[in-house]
Order: structure tokens, then C-alpha cells, then sequence
């Protein structure tokens, strides 16, 4: 369930790596993903905020060695369809501090462009702003679905990410 959200949105798993995103309103409506894959074996937490712009999961990918996950994806509702974006992919490589891999000093970050959903490069550790993100990363960045947008007309959306 999305945690302090007055209406009923879930998260559940569905046949093989199949998961839905299911409303229970007046009429219900259900949105149908795949699970990213290091979660098909793998061990991950979800956790579900209602943004102005519709829902979206903040997948964390559990880490072995410390509280640090390894991986991060966004699920993203587009049309009937829940889709997850990889947050960390060509971030470059994870900062390691006192032994402990923190994970890439800058991720993508989902905005609110006008009504819009974008992801944007952003720093994600203390220090990581004044360190270009890799380019890999910055040609990424975009619209998720619809026409272009400008950065300059974005509100960066509050779903914590770590």
C-alpha cells in the first residue's frame, strides 16, 4: 500500500515477474509491469508515493554488504502499463568511502516539466556537485514519454530518493 495516501493505491506481484499497481476507487484501474530484473532473484523494497503528476515505485535494490542498496529504478505508470527506468545505469562507477560502496555520485531524478514527467542527472552524495555527471548519464535525461522539455520550467518531485 502507498504509505499516508488517502486513495488505494497497491503494489502486487502478479504471474511469474509480472507486478500490477491496482487503484481500488469507484472504478478500478490497474497498471501492469515486469519487475526490474535484479529483482527477479534478487531481494528489493518498494516503496510507492503518489506525485502530482500520478503514481510512481522507488525500487531499492537490497545490498549484501550494507544498508547501501545497490541499485535504484523508478516505476513510471504510462498509458495501462508500469514501466521501471534504471536510476544508477551509466551513472559511472559507485564512490567507495571507508570501505563501504555508496553507489554512483549522481542518478537520475524524476521532475515535474510542466505536467510532464522528466528524468534529470542530479547529485546524490554530499560533494557530488561540483563533479560533472558522466555524459552517459546526461544523455539520458529527458522527457519520459510526450514531447521535449526545457529543465528550466522543472520542479524536481519529493519521492526520496537514496
Amino acid at each position: 500500500m502507498f504509505e499516508g495516501q488517502p486513495c488505494g493505491w497497491a503494489l502486487r506481484t502478479g504471474a511469474d515477474s509480472a507486478v500490477e499497481l491496482v487503484q481500488s476507487t469507484k472504478t478500478p484501474s490497474r497498471r501492469v509491469g515486469t519487475v526490474p530484473p535484479p529483482c527477479e532473484a534478487g531481494t528489493c523494497v518498494y516503496r510507492g508515493i503518489d506525485t502530482p503528476l500520478g503514481p510512481v515505485v522507488v525500487v531499492e535494490v537490497a545490498g549484501v554488504e550494507s544498508e547501501v542498496p545497490t541499485g535504484v529504478w523508478l516505476g513510471l505508470v504510462e498509458g495501462d502499463q508500469l514501466r521501471f527506468v534504471d536510476l544508477w545505469e551509466d551513472a559511472g562507477d559507485p564512490v567507495i568511502d571507508e570501505g563501504i560502496a555508496l553507489g554512483p555520485a549522481h542518478t537520475l531524478a524524476p521532475f515535474d516539466c510542466e505536467g510532464s514527467l522528466a528524468l534529470f542527472a542530479q547529485p546524490r552524495i554530499p560533494g557530488a556537485e561540483v563533479m560533472p555527471a558522466p555524459s552517459s548519464l546526461v544523455a539520458r535525461e529527458g522527457a519520459v514519454s510526450g514531447d521535449a522539455v526545457q529543465r528550466v520550467r522543472c520542479d524536481a518531485l519529493p519521492v526520496g530518493l537514496p
